[in-house]
């Protein structure tokens, strides 16, 4: 099946995902690591193609990034990202499994609702996979960062109300879209 024409922009917001191979999960040993490693490659990309990062959330086998790329171009910061983290990774672990399955997954954002319920699906998705019971407690978000909530830090900047339009139905307070995040 052959793969969706990638539509590129340079206001609107992408959500990007992708899984390791297999849907193999990294070990726990590992995994502070591995998270630094992920906002390296985050914070490096993001400053060499001016990407503004709106959230990102690691799983133990996959990632999800909401960010807007005013360049233009996705398939370039997505390349650069995922062969630096599958790199670093596989010489962290000395393991060949922990790359990428496929190439990353990718839906652009052209309404508010979509973008609401995107964000939220994000950070729900640590409490959706019985990880934690609040929004706030998933340590691997950039959202639990920005909340204070988080033991580990977060070194690329994000961005809000890149588009006043697409944000309208988030609220600017964290308070409040913490209960938002955290309602069903």
């Amino acid at each position: 099946m052959p793969r969706k024409q990638l539509i590129l922009s340079r206001e609107l917001p992408y959500h990007c995902v992708n899984r390791v191979q297999n849907k193999q999960f990294y070990p726990k040993k590992y995994f502070e690591k591995i998270w630094l490693i992920y906002q390296t490659a985050l914070s490096s990309v993001s400053s060499r193609h001016e990407v503004k990062v709106h959230l990102f959330l690691l799983m133990r086998n996959h990632y999800h990034l909401l960010m807007t790329t005013p360049m233009g171009n996705l398939a370039e910061i997505m390349r650069e990202f995922q062969s630096e983290v599958s790199l670093k990774v596989r010489t962290l672990t000395g393991r060949e499994e922990y790359k990428f399955s496929s190439r990353y997954k990718w839906s652009l954002i052209n309404e508010p609702r979509f973008f609401a319920q995107t964000y939220k699906y994000i950070v729900q998705n640590p409490v959706e996979a019985k990880i934690c019971q609040q929004v706030e407690q998933y340590k691997y978000s950039s959202f639990s960062f920005q909340l204070g909530h988080s033991s580990s830090t977060f070194s690329t900047p994000i961005f809000e109300r890149q588009n006043e339009a697409i944000w309208e139905l988030l609220s600017d307070d964290l308070i409040e879209r913490k209960a938002w995040a955290n309602s069903v």
